[in-house]
């Protein structure tokens, strides 16, 4: 006698859509409402989005230190905010039932976020100390430019004083026009090297470091 059989599988189980489910979208329309700090991060397709901007702000102004300086306390913030953010979505969300199905990947993914607020958080105040050594770095640098802008003006100079001791020395004589002239436009050629390397070794953002001293060391250039 043959044994009974049991019950004929049943087929695999069939995910059917609502009706009234909308149909989705790969590029849904943007809303006018800025969405979350946190919601952005997490279903914007490139995050980066968010620091190319500042990125971008320093490479058109690498010369100064006061924008790397801006560099490191904007992202500062983005960290920090993102950090608080997502803490803060943490607290209000939680598995509604701790030993169901989704409680597993739930709790994961609540742990891989804590340690990714805490460390963002983190970063800014490495980044604040950052930028306090690159502002302190950049006082430097421009102090040992100014030095040497110095050096290069005091040549300049002593080619004017020649120019100018060689049209004494030939006013005395009273030479002839021809010798004036040549000796008058050398004159104009270093005095306009002088003007010109003033200028350059002295531009706007040194003038304030230099107000009490400005008149002695770029005498002659306004």
């Amino acid at each position: 006698m043959a044994a009974p059989t049991g019950p004929a599988p049943l087929p695999p189980p069939v995910l059917v859509e609502p009706a009234d489910a909308a149909p989705p979208t790969a590029d849904p329309a943007p809303t006018p409402a800025t969405p979350p700090l946190v919601t952005a991060f997490l279903t914007v397709v490139k995050p980066a989005q968010y620091v190319d901007p500042v990125v971008d702000r320093i490479l058109r102004h690498r010369d100064t230190a006061d924008a790397l300086v801006d560099l490191f306390k904007d992202l500062a913030q983005v960290h920090d905010a993102f950090g608080k953010a997502v803490a803060k979505t943490l607290q209000k969300h939680a598995p509604d039932d701790d030993g169901g199905v989704l409680a597993p990947p739930i709790t994961t993914l609540r742990t891989l976020l804590h340690h990714n607020a805490a460390h963002a958080t983190a970063v800014t105040a490495a980044l604040a100390a950052q930028a306090e050594r690159v502002k302190m770095a950049a006082h430097v640098d421009a102090w040992r430019d100014l030095k040497a802008a110095q050096k290069r003006v005091g040549k300049v100079a002593q080619n004017l004083e020649l120019a100018e001791t060689k049209v004494e020395a030939v006013a005395k004589k009273k030479l002839n026009a021809k010798k004036v002239d040549k000796a008058n436009e050398k004159l104009a050629t270093a005095r306009g090297a002088w003007e010109a390397e003033c200028r350059a070794s002295f531009p706007v953002r040194f003038r304030p470091w230099l107000q009490g001293e400005r008149d002695q060391m770029t005498d002659g250039c306004d």
